[in-house]
């Protein structure tokens, strides 16, 4: 079949090119907080370390070279049910910030998710957080452009931010940082 339109070969090069322009300067990716033992929320602890958070994301410099982030990303319960554990954790920070938690995408689009932060202009530049199940924030890494990073975040690991830094539209650095928030997290 003949293509009838040859000039949107030539939109796919440029789309792509505004996509990694809009890039952010920073995406952080964090687990949730500490689960209950017992369905799909967070436990004591957890919400414990979801009012941290907000502090962290508010006044810990080792975050803020960009800025404040200008969006959050929670992972969309993958059944009716399923965990709202992402959702919970990120809720004080986005008070604190003052922008809402965006949990409509599923815990399982990571191209979603890839196209919604990479496509978006209003983040060129700024810090985007991405709160998931930590299974998953390792396939986001070579999803963003990072396919050197961990291949797994251990299941007893609560306490750690991944960033992942852009130059010019292209992941250029991975940080793996403590969050230094609660008693017997992590310090190195």
């Amino acid at each position: 079949m003949r293509n009838t339109r040859p000039w949107t070969i030539l939109l796919l090069p440029l789309t792509l090119f505004s996509a990694a322009r809009a890039a952010p300067a920073e995406i952080i990716f964090l687990r949730h907080g500490e689960k209950s033992e017992h369905g799909p929320e967070l436990n004591a602890r957890g919400w414990e370390r979801a009012q941290a958070l907000a502090t962290l994301f508010t006044h810990d410099r080792r975050v803020l070279d960009h800025g404040r982030a200008v969006a959050i990303y929670a992972a969309s319960p993958a059944t009716a049910g399923g965990s709202i554990r992402s959702i919970q954790t990120m809720e004080a920070t986005g008070k604190a910030l003052k922008i809402s938690v965006d949990h409509e995408i599923s815990r399982d689009d990571i191209d979603g998710l890839v196209r919604a932060i990479m496509g978006s202009p209003a983040y060129k530049g700024k810090t985007v957080l991405v709160c998931w199940e930590h299974k998953k924030i390792p396939e986001m890494l070579p999803a963003f452009g990072w396919p050197q990073g961990p291949k797994r975040w251990d299941d007893s690991i609560f306490d750690r931010l991944w960033i992942l830094e852009f130059d010019h539209g292209r992941a250029a650095r991975f940080l793996d940082l403590p969050e230094k928030l609660l008693s017997g997290d992590s310090v190195q």
